[in-house]
């Protein structure tokens, strides 16, 4: 529980929490920028409005002016009973519909907007407008997947709409898809736009942190984490720690570094190419104090990174880098700053539950742990989350059935096995102990023997 970060990874990693940036993570995204997507609002209403004219009876086109008029002095509400109003006596006019649903979405009432834009498009399929605004309402429902299904379909025909670019990039970072060529199509789409390069660099950043979980998850001793652990040593421009993690690897026989770490090598250079671009053209901005903070961060300059996230307003940032810390209750002071700010900032309340776990408060993580997953059933890192917390407070049977799920619906976590086993082996079944550590040290060595694999192929 990241699509977080709230703990420090082994050795100089970075920390893998807010890598996990499955469904409930994803509406801190973008929360420094404003709703850009709302400039589309009043001219798709004014263009549907206007195209219905010609063949609209005269009470119609009397309610429609009402109800625009309504909609121009801000008085949604009123504008929303006029189109209800309307539908109550034809419930088959597509551009009506689709007027309510962005009334809803203006009104921030994201499932009515998704049913009024669904009607809409059931009536008339190729309204471009109804495709939009219900990928971007289905955003803000957490439902991630089906957002990015009707985001695409907006692409296909319009490849340059920046705000179907913009939050497909942030489907596909909540749902864990770090997919290279949704950032380049919309970098080469819009090159100089801040937002978009500060939302892949943020995307990227997400998987970066997600392969150092996975490299914290085969052990110390893995290929993927001696080289991660040089990466990070060099971007911190620690020569002395970066010369000796070279030396290990050089020991090893370990001279071309794993496909994930070329991944991570690309999407590091992405980020930097990205967030300097930011800092060029948005000096002073929100974004730019963001990206500064991160900059700061990776050099572990911790106070000026401090510094940067709160003139960003970004109290997330602030309270994960508090919590890698150790400085609990500050962090702990940021997160109800972030979440008074956005109460469905589903990765801080993420993080909130662990840091409560770090503090040993247990009884207060249990709660939120259990709202997010039901809300995302489906999240494996909530349920490895949950587990953890049940075994800490001694509901051993529910953290195995916790534990156990998450390994159904995601079986790389492989510290899974190894909690699994220390709850075996305290609960008296040393066989089911053993069978996990099997497990756990299976995966491990899988690793190993796939790396020598490709490094003796590459020698022949």
């Amino acid at each position: 529980m990241r699509k977080g970060g709230s703990r420090r990874c082994q050795g100089s990693l970075p920390a893998g929490r807010l890598a996990a940036a499955r469904g409930r993570y994803a509406k801190g995204q973008g929360t420094l920028g404003g709703f850009s997507e709302m400039k589309w609002f009043l001219s798709l209403a004014l263009t549907f409005l206007l195209g219905s004219q010609q063949s609209s009876p005269p009470w119609l086109l009397e309610s429609f002016q009402k109800a625009r008029e309504a909609e121009r002095q801000g008085r949604l509400e009123e504008a929303a009973s006029i189109y209800r109003a309307i539908l109550q006596r034809d419930s088959h006019l597509p551009e009506v519909q689709h007027n309510l649903g962005l009334i809803y979405y203006q009104l921030k009432q994201y499932q009515q907007a998704a049913d009024a834009l669904s009607k809409a498009l059931q009536l008339k399929p190729d309204l471009l407008g109804s495709q939009l605004f219900l990928g971007l309402a289905e955003f803000r429902l957490g439902e991630f997947e089906k957002s990015a299904s009707w985001l695409r379909k907006v692409l296909a025909i319009e490849p340059h709409n920046r705000e179907a670019q913009l939050f497909l990039i942030r489907d596909e970072a909540a749902i864990g898809r770090c997919n290279l060529g949704t950032f380049q199509n919309a970098l080469q789409a819009f090159p100089n736009d801040v937002e978009l390069n500060y939302t892949v660099g943020l995307a990227c950043i997400d998987r970066i942190r997600e392969i150092a979980r996975r490299a914290k998850d085969l052990g110390s001793n893995s290929p993927t984490f001696l080289w991660l652990s040089l990466r990070k040593a060099e971007e911190k421009r620690d020569a002395e720690v970066a010369e000796k993690h070279r030396r290990e690897l050089s020991k090893l026989g370990l001279v071309d570094s794993p496909p994930i770490v070329q991944e991570y090598d690309t999407l590091a250079s992405l980020v930097d190419r990205c967030f300097h671009l930011v800092l060029t053209l948005a000096p002073g901005s929100r974004y730019a104090h963001s990206v500064q903070g991160y900059f700061n961060e990776s050099q572990n300059q911790i106070e000026a990174a401090l510094k940067e996230y709160r003139a960003a307003g970004d109290h997330f940032f602030a309270a994960r880098l508090l919590a890698q810390n150790v400085r609990l209750p500050e962090a702990e002071a940021e997160y109800q700053r972030a979440l008074h700010a956005d109460p469905q900032n589903h990765r801080a309340i993420a993080d909130l539950a662990m840091l409560y776990v770090q503090k040993g408060e247990n009884e207060k993580a249990l709660p939120l742990l259990n709202r997010l997953l039901q809300q995302y059933p489906t999240d494996a890192e909530g349920w490895a989350d949950l587990g953890k917390v049940q075994h800490k407070m001694g509901q051993t049977e529910a953290a195995l059935r916790s534990f156990s799920r998450a390994l159904e619906l995601d079986p790389s976590l492989n510290n899974v096995h190894y909690q699994m086993a220390t709850i075996y082996r305290t609960l008296g079944r040393p066989d089911l102990a053993k069978e996990e550590l099997e497990k756990f040290e299976a995966a491990r060595k899988d690793e190993l023997k796939k790396f020598e694999a490709r490094r003796t192929e590459a020698t022949k």
